[in-house]
Parts: C-alpha cells; sequence; structure tokens
C-alpha cells in the first residue's frame, strides 16, 4: 500500500505538472503570435518600401526588396503576404518576367482576402496571362476581377475605386483578343481614373479604347490611339523605366491604325 505522502504526492503532483505544461504552452503560444505580428509588421514596412521604389521607377531595387517580404512573409505564415506576392508580381510584369509575375499574381489572388486586393491582383494577371497570350484564362480573371468590384459597396479609401478601373481595362482588352467588343468596358475606366487621379491608369484606359476601336474597324481608334501614346510619352518623360515597354506599345498601336 503506498502511504499517505505518496498518495499527496500522485495526487498535487500530476495535476501540477499538467499545470505547468500548460503554462510553457501558453507561453510557447504567445512568444509564437509575437515573432508573427513582428514579421507581419516587417513584412509590411518591406512591401511598403518596394512599392515606393516601384513608382520610382527603380525596379532592380524594388523586386530584391518584394523579394525579401515574399520570403518573410510566407515563413511566417503572415497576413500580409497576399500584398507582398502582388507587389513582387507588379514589379516583374514590368520587368517582363510575365511568366515569374503570372506565378507571384496567382498566389496573390489564391491568398488575398480583401475583396479590393483580390480585384486588384486578379486584374494585373489578365494583363500578365494576355502578354503570355493567354487569351481565354485572361478573360476569365478580368470578368472575375470586375465581378468583385461590382459587390463592393465600400470603398475606404477613394485610390481604392482605381482596381476598378484596372479591372475594365483588363477586361477590355481580354474582349478584344477574344472577338468580343472591348470598348465599353474601357470608356468605362477612363471616368474611373481621372476621379482617382491615376494618370497611369488614364493613359491605359486609352490604349485600350484605341485597340479595341481598331479591331472592329471603327474611325475613332485614331483618336483614342494618338491621346494614348501622348499621355504615355509624358509618363515616359518622367520615369523612362516604368513606361519604356508602355510608350513602344502605344507607338506601335498608333502606327497601326495611322497605315
Amino acid at each position: 500500500m503506498p502511504s499517505t505522502s505518496d498518495l499527496l504526492e500522485v495526487i498535487f503532483m500530476g495535476p501540477g505538472l499538467v499545470c505547468i505544461a500548460v503554462f510553457l504552452l501558453g507561453g510557447a503560444l504567445s512568444l509564437w503570435k509575437r515573432w508573427r505580428a513582428h514579421r507581419g509588421g516587417e513584412v509590411d514596412r518591406l512591401t511598403n518600401e518596394a512599392s515606393a521604389l516601384f513608382s520610382q521607377g527603380l525596379l532592380t531595387e524594388a523586386r530584391e526588396r518584394a523579394a525579401l517580404a515574399v520570403g518573410k512573409a510566407d515563413a511566417a505564415q503572415s497576413g500580409s503576404a497576399a500584398r507582398a506576392h502582388f507587389v513582387l508580381g507588379r514589379v516583374l510584369g514590368r520587368e517582363g518576367d510575365n511568366q515569374a509575375a503570372r506565378e507571384q499574381l496567382s498566389q496573390a489572388v489564391v491568398l488575398a482576402t480583401d475583396p479590393h486586393l483580390a480585384a486588384l491582383a486578379g486584374a494585373n494577371l489578365s494583363l500578365v496571362l494576355r502578354r503570355l497570350d493567354q487569351r481565354a484564362e485572361a478573360l476569365e480573371r478580368a470578368t472575375s476581377a470586375v465581378r468583385i468590384h461590382e459587390g463592393i459597396d465600400d470603398y475606404p479609401e477613394p485610390f481604392m475605386r482605381a482596381g476598378a478601373g484596372w479591372a475594365r481595362v483588363a477586361l477590355s482588352l481580354a474582349q478584344t483578343d477574344n472577338g468580343q467588343d472591348g470598348l465599353p468596358a474601357a470608356r468605362d475606366a477612363v471616368p474611373v481614373f481621372e476621379e482617382a487621379g491615376i494618370q497611369d491608369g488614364v493613359a491605359h484606359a486609352y490604349y485600350a479604347m484605341a485597340y479595341a476601336a481598331h479591331a472592329r474597324g471603327d474611325d475613332t481608334a485614331s483618336t483614342f490611339a494618338w491621346e494614348a501614346y501622348r499621355r504615355f510619352d509624358s509618363l515616359h518623360a518622367t520615369i523612362p523605366s516604368l513606361y519604356r515597354d508602355r510608350l513602344a506599345e502605344s507607338q506601335k498601336l498608333l502606327d497601326e491604325v495611322m497605315k
């Protein structure tokens, strides 16, 4: 028979060990949450820096910073991962690495929980798919992005409406590539960008209008093409690295329209 002291030890030490284990586990979880929060803040900082560098046309620096953000976000399973993948995909797309951009933007679409970001990533993915000649999928992604915006009633910040403009530009180009009339979608994008003050978007919208009008033999194509070229030329003069390819594309379309 165990002694009274042995029984007391079993009764009190057993639960005590459980309490210690729970305490230690709780502490570990707390530290893990704090680590994730720290990593999340670090990811946001790096992503913001990458976005700022991108807007200045410093693409190499922006790519390096965004790639670092993605690596940290994925390692920490951060809620900021979607935006990090989006920014990296956007930079890669502007550098011309469309296959890598597709991978990053696809990941952003999957991870995004915010509808604004999901639609913006989807629109950018559609533009990349178009450059990869994946026309059917480009149309599917652009259509989905437009539908997401149709279901959004609240825009906490005015610039968030720009996503609706990009979705319509992507839809217009994809519709034209698939033999549909892309002019209405591009027309709808212009006031959205003008209201948000996104000159880059306005230029893209005019390009999409010219592309759509030219495809259907509309005489307005020349007016739209010239306006797109004029706007991209102005943007290129300010940040050459960011608009070199867009200026070349608008010049090529203008030449085709004026034949």
